[in-house]
């Protein structure tokens, strides 16, 4: 994976699926990163943001967790700045 996104920088899914490991291996730093680059080349995956949102609140990292929260809703059309759990 790691390879994968070396050679196609601008392929999310391989950031995407990169994150997935690193969250299965509990590194949680790059696992929010390589979710977070995923994000940056693709910000409509709602599965991604999803998995960002449950990372950080497992985390305890609540203040994240609400930004990308936002970040959603914004995405979604959702502009009442309500929090959705």
């Amino acid at each position: 994976l790691k390879k994968a996104v070396k050679y196609f920088p601008n392929y999310s899914t391989a950031f995407t699926i990169l994150g997935e490991t690193y969250l299965a291996a509990q590194q949680y730093e790059d696992s929010a990163n390589a979710f977070e680059k995923s994000l940056a080349i693709n910000p409509y995956n709602d599965m991604v943001y999803s998995a960002l949102i449950g990372e950080y609140e497992a985390q305890g990292r609540v203040a994240e967790a609400e930004a990308v929260q936002g970040r959603l809703r914004i995405l979604n059309g959702d502009t009442s700045g309500e929090i959705v759990n």
